[in-house]
């Protein structure tokens, strides 16, 4: 029994990320946007702004911007 919190824990996250993923895409798809708009424009675009508080609304992201705004 030990360490199934920890797994549980782990499948959740995971869980959470593809549906992050899922609804990122179906806004940047909304928007006519793709990876290659994420990457290129500035960090303060007002769509990637727009995309990010979507995202706070829709999901449970505490870092909507990390998602429009990769490293």
């Amino acid at each position: 029994m030990i360490g199934y919190g920890r797994r549980m824990a782990a499948a959740m996250q995971e869980t959470n990320k593809a549906l992050w993923q899922d609804e990122l895409t179906a806004l940047l798809a909304q928007l006519k946007r793709g990876p290659a708009d994420v990457k290129q424009e500035l960090k303060s675009a007002a769509w990637k702004a727009a995309v990010a508080a979507a995202m706070k609304e829709r999901t449970t992201a505490d870092q909507p911007l990390a998602s429009v705004c990769p490293e």
